[in-house]
């Protein structure tokens, strides 16, 4: 391509790849962007059927033929395949639904002999099997394995093109991950489905210790979605202690939820359990040495006051269920175990008398080890709330200093609405977090990286009415800054926090009256 079409490009994209060198960096160079960026941006950009070749898929994309223009094999990515049938069955059923089922043709494809299912005369009929072998029912992925498609063509066709592509296992789980993310975003569905992206889950399992004995490894997530973050945890383990014992456990919100993240989990090989219920408190006995979770943000629930003689730091209020999770976190930890828990930023400075009293006991107990800004729009068009961070360890019984990490100018905009955190982002907030961890250990001061990071005392939080923004705290030690510019900040953010009560409560009240007009008949859902 010449240089203008380029430009223009640049110009009219904001998702354009970045180039590698540029005539601006005075080396006198053509612009050089790496092949990889140029086939991730191609790949989002379906070729018209009037301009498709011999040989290319209707959904065939300009990446698959950027790639093979490189030499990188003919064979149509598996991404262009699915979609090309997503597009044949879209018509016939639900997207969701033909998701549902092309999901579990790839589960089968990857965990069975690859020549297994081309040599059966009806290839749905030996994927049902095999289904029923590993115990999925029917009703656990919305009936696609059962009655609703039992005696349909399109899922012997949607069976015969996937088994016809000749996927080796590395090519169907990867084809699998892309399917049940694709399923995660319909638009419409709840907040459960949210795909926590893979920059933040890696963060949230590196910053799990590392078993330094060979004992087993147990890791949990009280509301583990479709599993994604146990999956990267247990990649993460592997890469530490290759061999070592590990077993996850997972409970979901909903039964498909569930059969999603048991399927992830046997395609890793990784020993698990997930159940499908609600909210869930473990037993006395049911201790883990490392838990993670992305649960509901700002939750009104009626299911956690079952369970309010088990809160250890006070009953939350009942408009949110932040602090619920909170603690079952930290109920779930074996002595030296840690947490990471996504929260909404407002649960670290909310001004709600309960929640500033839950936080309060919590970094009292040493419970509270750090707590993290993560940038905006990480999660793109599926929620702009912004989200902390929250490592949390099995109580100490003494308060102890706290460490704050401001990266929310971290990342870049991937495209119009999503920003991505990079391998150095998360490196970055690894390395201080475990330099924090091991002056801690031996006793020592730590100097935080200025604008960055800084490590608080109990009394400190405590004078500043046991708000826990990181944006408060990195900022009040940053360079030329003085006490009265951060009791300021300390009074924005208290302010900020008093204003998002009243706004939930005004929320509350708003579902509450539509909630008596619709049992009067005056309204309907």
């Amino acid at each position: 391509m010449n240089r203008p079409a380029v430009t223009n490009w640049a110009r009219r994209h904001d998702d354009f790849p970045q180039a590698v060198d540029s005539v601006r960096t005075g080396t006198g160079a053509a612009d050089t962007f790496r092949a990889s960026d140029v086939a991730a941006w191609l790949a989002t950009r379906r070729i018209p059927v009037s301009g498709l070749q011999a040989g290319e898929l209707e959904g065939t994309t300009y990446g698959d033929r950027f790639l093979a223009s490189l030499g990188a094999g003919s064979r149509t990515s598996p991404q262009t395949v699915l979609t090309h049938i997503l597009d044949r069955l879209r018509g016939e059923r639900s997207t969701e639904r033909v998701l549902d089922l092309l999901i579990a043709v790839t589960y089968v494809i990857a965990v069975r002999p690859a020549d297994e299912l081309s040599r059966s005369g009806d290839v749905w009929w030996a994927v049902r099997r095999a289904l029923a072998e590993d115990g999925i029912e029917a009703a656990d992925l919305g009936g696609p394995v059962g009655e609703r498609w039992r005696h349909e063509s399109s899922a012997e066709f949607a069976a015969q093109v996937l088994a016809a592509e000749g996927w080796d296992r590395d090519t169907a789980i990867e084809a699998f991950d892309w399917l049940v993310e694709q399923r995660s975003g319909i638009e419409g569905r709840h907040g459960s489905d949210l795909v926590t992206p893979q920059a933040v889950r890696r963060l949230m399992a590196e910053l799990l210790p590392a078993s330094d004995d060979g004992t087993e490894r147990t890791i949990l997530d009280p509301f583990c979605r479709t599993g994604e973050i146990l999956d990267t945890c247990a990649a993460v383990e592997r890469e530490r202690a290759p061999g070592a014992p590990l077993a996850l456990r997972g409970v979901s919100g909903e039964a498909e939820d569930a059969t999603l993240a048991r399927m992830r989990l046997t395609l890793r090989d990784t020993g698990h359990t997930v159940d499908a219920r609600g909210f869930w408190w473990p037993e006395p006995g049911q201790r883990y040495s490392g838990v993670v979770s992305n649960p509901p943000f700002n939750q009104r629930s009626e299911d956690p006051y079952g369970y309010e003689g088990y809160f250890p730091y006070g009953t939350p209020p009942r408009h949110s269920g932040n602090f619920a999770w909170l603690q079952l976190a930290v109920s779930a930890l074996a002595p030296g175990g840690r947490a990471a828990v996504l929260m909404p930023n407002i649960a670290a400075q909310s001004a709600n008398p309960a929640e500033r009293a839950i936080r309060a006991a919590m970094v009292e107990s040493g419970a509270v080890e750090a707590l993290i800004a993560l940038p905006p729009q990480l999660f793109g068009r599926a929620t702009s709330i912004p989200v902390t961070l929250w490592l949390l360890r099995s109580p100490t019984g003494a308060p102890g200093d706290v460490l704050f990490v401001d990266g929310a100018s971290l990342g870049s905009m991937a495209d119009r609405v999503r920003r991505v955190l990079s391998t150095a982002d998360v490196a970055s907030v690894v390395d201080v977090c475990l330099r924090w961890r091991a002056a801690q250990a031996g006793g020592k001061a730590f100097s935080g990286r200025s604008g960055f990071s800084a490590s608080v005392s109990p009394g400190t939080l405590a004078a500043r009415d046991w708000l826990l923004s990181p944006v408060l705290h990195v900022a009040a030690v940053g360079p030329g800054s003085t006490s009265d510019v951060a009791a300021r900040i300390g009074r924005l953010t208290d302010d900020l926090a008093r204003r998002d009560e009243q706004a939930r409560e005004a929320d509350g009240r708003v579902r509450e009256i539509l909630s008596e007009l619709q049992k009067e008949g005056w309204w309907r859902a």
